[in-house]
C-alpha cells in the first residue's frame, strides 16, 4: 500500500505545471556563412513559463523571433540562433559581458548589436501538453 501511494505521489509531482514568472534574456544569432553575429539587450520579458525543471518553456519560441528579425531586417539566411535566460539579472548579465568580450575580440564575426528597440521578445503563451489537441 506504501508503495502503491508513493507511485502516485511522484506521478503528481512529475506532472506539475511550469509556473509563470519575470525572466532576463537575451538573444545570440551567428551566421557561420556570411561572418555576421548579432547580440540583443538583456531584456525582462514578463508571463515567461518556467518548467519545473528550471528550463524556459518553449525557448525555441523565443529563439524563432531572433531568427524572424535576423532575416526580416537583416536578409540573412540559415543563422543559428540561442536564447540566454535566468531569473536573476546578475546571472544573465554575467553571461551577456562574457559572450560579448567574445565576439568583440573576434576578426571572425561582424559583431552587430540589436536594442531592444529592434527587437522586444514576447513572452509564449504556455500549452499544456496533456491537453494539446484535445
Amino acid at each position: 500500500m506504501l508503495l502503491l501511494i508513493l507511485g502516485v505521489q511522484g506521478q503528481a509531482k512529475s506532472h506539475k505545471k511550469p509556473r509563470m514568472q519575470s525572466v532576463y534574456v537575451f538573444g545570440f544569432s551567428a551566421s557561420f556563412t556570411d561572418s555576421i553575429a548579432f547580440l540583443t539587450d538583456v531584456m525582462k520579458v514578463d508571463s515567461a513559463y518556467i518548467m519545473p525543471n528550471g528550463f524556459l518553456a518553449d525557448r525555441s519560441y523565443y529563439a524563432l523571433q531572433l531568427e524572424n528579425f535576423v532575416l526580416g531586417e537583416h536578409r540573412v539566411k540559415n543563422s543559428t540562433n540561442a536564447v540566454y535566460f535566468s531569473t536573476k539579472k546578475k546571472q544573465v548579465d554575467k553571461i551577456y559581458e562574457k559572450m560579448n568580450r567574445k565576439y568583440q575580440r573576434s576578426d571572425k564575426f561582424l559583431l552587430i548589436y540589436v536594442g531592444e528597440d529592434e527587437l522586444k521578445f514576447k513572452a509564449s503563451p504556455y500549452v499544456d501538453p496533456e491537453t494539446y489537441g484535445k
